[in-house]
């Protein structure tokens, strides 16, 4: 009789472990939900002729640009848990929002993050981020492809 309860507790431990880890491969990480509605488009602004002011550029050469994110997901998303990296050759000087700050990593590795003053993105909608970036850019090959999400748990997915 014991040997049966031993039996059966075994079992049912074993198919409560079963469905718990399938529950947790079915969940996205918030990486992995942010990256797959996320995506990344970056427009030009001007190399120079424009009005800002950069004593942290070599010779205070810098251009702007916008980085666009477009958020497609059908629900907002709210978490501001996160941080999006980014490769680019030339240094980034400035973020021009109150929503979103920046730091260097290590060479060319650099993010953003969302500040206190995020609001999350609203469904199917559009963020643009005004950025200073350090010399001029006379290739879109200057900001690497392959931006990627990171989550507070340090889970990543590529956008």
């Amino acid at each position: 009789m014991a040997f049966y309860r031993i039996a059966t507790m075994a079992g049912s431990v074993a198919c409560a472990l079963i469905a718990l880890a399938q529950a947790a491969a079915a969940v996205q990480s918030n990486a992995e939900n942010l990256a797959s509605n996320l995506s990344v488009t970056l427009q030009l602004g001007k190399n120079f002729g424009h009005d800002k002011v950069c004593p942290m550029a070599d010779w205070g050469f810098c251009f702007t640009l916008n980085l666009i994110l477009d958020y497609n997901g059908s629900e907002d998303y709210l978490d501001s848990g996160f941080k999006i990296y980014f490769s680019s050759i030339r240094r980034l000087l400035q973020v021009e929002t109150d929503s979103f700050g920046f730091e260097h990593v290590v060479g060319d590795l650099t993010y953003i993050m969302p500040t206190f003053s995020f609001n999350g993105f609203k469904a199917n909608s559009q963020i643009t981020i005004p950025m200073v970036l350090e010399y001029w850019s006379t290739q879109e090959t200057d900001m690497m492809p392959r931006w990627f999400v990171v989550d507070e748990r340090d889970k990543s997915s590529a956008v």
